[in-house]
């Protein structure tokens, strides 16, 4: 992983293609790996991978049902991260999305988290 840095210049699509083709692979160290390749591009690409969120995000909510503890793990991590990012404000406005989903999302896992 420490081949992708915030400083690295990557086509960024043809990684996305692959992530999404094995997310929901059989094998949970598969779909582990997936997810933390996708948490550390996150971390170090945020603008180039919000550009797929609407192709990312369907998936994890699928995800939270995973058997797996560590899956679920990692994938309620991812989503906090997504939610919890600190420009995500400006990337919001720099992609002419639209707040009020964002802000949906976040009042979602608030509901999750305190839900008995």
């Amino acid at each position: 992983m420490s081949l992708v840095t915030k400083e690295t210049k990557i086509s960024i699509d043809p990684v996305v293609e692959v992530l999404l083709k094995h997310i929901d692979y059989e094998k949970t160290d598969t779909r582990k790996a997936v997810l933390r390749w996708v948490r550390h591009l996150h971390a170090n690409q945020s603008a180039e991978m919000y550009k797929h969120i609407e192709h990312f995000f369907p998936r994890l909510i699928d995800i939270l049902c995973d058997q797996a503890d560590d899956v679920l793990e990692l994938d309620i991590l991812l989503i906090t991260d997504i939610c919890g990012q600190k420009q995500q404000d400006n990337i919001i406005e720099s992609y002419n999305l639209k707040k009020e989903v964002n802000e949906q999302v976040i009042n979602f896992f608030i509901i999750l988290q305190f839900k008995d």
